[in-house]
């Protein structure tokens, strides 16, 4: 029998590509048609700009623009699933957490 500990060692985060702005629909998706995938991580951050008024505009922006970071078991089905979907581009590769926190 395997220990929480174990398990979560298999799981690796790993890099996609993804078309800017689709982020929901590609979270949507994976959430429907692939339970595979333990986690779903698209980093944000809060953006301001200056107008021409002088206002300041706080707006959401993506940490890094065109990019999903996947918490999953390398497995050959998740990998085609995520790869035949239109809005997801190409696979970058693996990271570790320390990657995606530092």
């Amino acid at each position: 029998m395997s220990s929480p500990t174990v398990e979560q060692d298999k799981k690796q985060w790993h890099v996609w590509a993804a078309r800017p702005g689709k982020f929901d629909i590609v979270a949507a998706f994976i959430k429907e048609k692939v339970p595979q995938v333990k986690e779903v991580l698209y980093p944000t951050v809060v953006a301001e700009k200056t107008t021409a008024k002088g206002e300041i505009k706080k707006k959401k922006a993506p940490l890094y623009a065109g990019y999903i970071f996947l918490q999953y078991e390398e497995d050959a089905y998740v990998w085609h699933k995520l790869n035949d979907h239109p809005f997801i581009t190409r696979y970058v590769g693996r990271c570790t957490e320390n990657d995606l926190y530092s």
